[in-house]
């Protein structure tokens, strides 16, 4: 009864769908994701982006679906253009913003050879319709993915671990102890933030344990919290609430002798304050693109000021010249990522475009000829010369 409900309320919701983005839609944006869910079922999302004639943003799934074999681009494109075809949205379609994953590439490539054999990307001579997409050139990166590889790199070089690792160190002490009541080894070459991910879990293996932890007034509402290896920020999180807490972990583990060794010395906690400092901009950046209908006009923005970040903190200049050199060092790593990216950028002339006719932009406000201040050529325009 509930299966047959729900697929009832999914055709007439398609049916609706495709009328409004009939009607209600010029153009159409995707964003794609590909995940595993916790039973190991490999996920591929599809959301539509569009603007109604009203400039209404208007977002929706449609497709989300079961991946079946290798997760190569050409069978990406297979799925995409399915969809597509469903919803009519062929010649609508402007743009596809997914990960940095190779596949993704090769999705635009193989979805443009094969909406080539219907449609042309210019104006055809032989009167075919015309499509907006333009294969890898319609390919947007997913900022908040490069921002995730820089941190990434930056927490890698700094021994930061993975909350994966931390897991099966406790499994491992768990089943030689036979309990989970022994003294944690110490390690000298476990860094700060390992440390916390430890302690945090070890807390949470016991009820009794988490309970001691919220026993104290200021914790009485909170729960350890340990980071997820897919998402960088929240070992920004699981850093500031240590942080927070600092006066609280040190009596927890007072009274917990067992885990003495996994509280943080006073130097690393100095180097941790530091690196917080450091990765609160880049947390900035990351809930900025990651919130609702964000604007590709914004990008080039976001890019230049993730370069001038990097720099300020490699070079250790303004608010960042008290930060420890081996920290400053890990961020050359996260600037070279960055590095690698900006170079694609010479490919992604949709960003300069609509950074360009956004309204809200300076380059805009002072006129078309502004437009040279920031790369123009690159879209095979003239300045225009004004007396």
């Amino acid at each position: 009864m509930f299966l047959a409900h729900n697929t009832t309320y999914f055709v007439e919701r398609r049916e609706k769908l495709k009328i409004e983005l009939e009607y209600n839609c010029a153009t159409i944006s995707l964003t794609l994701d590909i995940w595993t869910a916790p039973n190991r079922v490999p996920i591929f999302a599809i959301i539509a982006h569009w603007i109604t004639p009203g400039f209404e943003e208007r977002e929706e799934v449609i497709e989300f679906i079961e991946l079946k074999g290798s997760h190569t681009g050409k069978q990406l494109a297979e799925i995409v253009e399915k969809t597509l075809e469903e919803l009519r949205l062929k010649p609508k379609l402007l743009a596809i913003t997914g990960d940095n994953a190779a596949n993704n590439g090769t999705l635009c490539q193989s979805l443009y050879d094969s909406l080539k054999t219907n449609f042309d990307d210019k104006v055809s001579p032989i009167g075919r319709p015309r499509m907006r997409f333009h294969g890898r050139k319609s390919w947007i990166r997913c900022l908040a993915h490069i921002t995730s590889l820089i941190c990434e790199g930056v927490l890698q070089d700094l021994k930061a671990g993975t909350a994966k690792e931390a897991k099966k160190m406790l499994d491992k002490w768990d089943e030689e102890n036979k309990s989970n009541n022994y003294t944690i080894p110490g390690d000298s070459s476990r860094s700060g933030i390992a440390k916390i991910r430890l302690l945090n879990l070890w807390m949470l293996r016991s009820g009794p344990r988490e309970q001691d932890f919220k026993s104290m007034p200021r914790t009485h509402h909170r729960k350890p919290t340990y980071d997820v290896d897919t998402r960088w920020n929240s070992t920004y999180d699981m850093i500031d609430q240590f942080l927070e807490l600092e006066a609280e972990y040190t009596e927890f583990v007072d009274t917990h002798q067992q885990v003495k060794c996994l509280l943080p010395l006073s130097e690393e906690i100095v180097a941790l304050y530091q690196l917080r400092k450091v990765l609160k901009p880049f947390k900035d950046h990351t809930l900025k693109v990651s919130e609702a209908m964000p604007q590709i006009s914004q990008s080039l923005d976001i890019y230049w000021d993730l370069e001038a970040l990097l720099d300020d903190v490699v070079e250790g200049v303004g608010d960042f010249s008290d930060v420890d050199m081996s920290i400053r060092n890990a961020f050359s790593k996260g600037k070279a990522k960055h590095v690698t990216y900006m170079k694609k950028l010479d490919d992604q002339m949709m960003l300069f475009a609509a950074h360009i006719l956004d309204p809200r932009q300076e380059v805009f406000q002072n006129g078309v000829a502004g437009a040279s201040n920031i790369g123009c050529h690159k879209l095979n325009y003239e300045p225009i010369q004004t007396s």
